[in-house]
């Protein structure tokens, strides 16, 4: 997982000098979750991905941890 996101927040960078490791030949999924409003259908037409890719290996590297509170389900 490079990071999670959601339609209407901001975009997450990464600090200076860091990056996720990625294999040359990964395939990269955009995966977008929408939510029915009632209304009607609207057509997303804003939503971009932008990766920024260097061949030169990072000072740190950036790891995604997601966090939540949630109940157990047995």
């Amino acid at each position: 997982m490079l990071d999670a996101w959601a339609p209407g927040g901001i975009p997450n960078v990464a600090p200076p000098d860091s990056g996720q490791p990625i294999d040359k030949d990964s395939l990269v999924l955009l995966d977008v979750h929408y939510h029915p409003t009632g209304g009607a259908e609207q057509i997303d037409s804003g939503t971009k991905l932008s990766l920024m890719l260097s061949t030169e290996k990072p000072a740190w590297i950036s790891k995604t941890l997601l966090l939540g509170n949630f109940e157990e389900h047995k």
